[in-house]
């Protein structure tokens, strides 16, 4: 599957025992958590880092997780 959007990070689980700060990708349709196949759930700088960007991901859609294997910016 792929998809288009715009990264951004914002607060997980909010009021939870797991509330972290998560890194989505906003289609403009919708949003997902977007994490690396095989990444930290919890940690990932090189995606944070990305935050604002325009990027086309490719993965595997899991609810609301998208596990992408591949990132590009646009």
């Amino acid at each position: 599957m792929k998809l288009v959007g715009k990264i951004s990070v914002r607060i997980a689980g909010e009021g939870t025992k797991s509330e972290h700060e998560a890194v989505y990708l906003d289609t403009g349709k919708e949003s997902y958590q977007l994490r690396k196949t095989g990444s930290n759930p919890f940690e990932n700088p090189e995606l944070k880092q990305m935050a604002g960007r325009e990027v086309s991901v490719e993965g595997t859609l899991d609810k609301y997780i998208f596990f992408a294997r591949t990132i590009e910016e646009i």
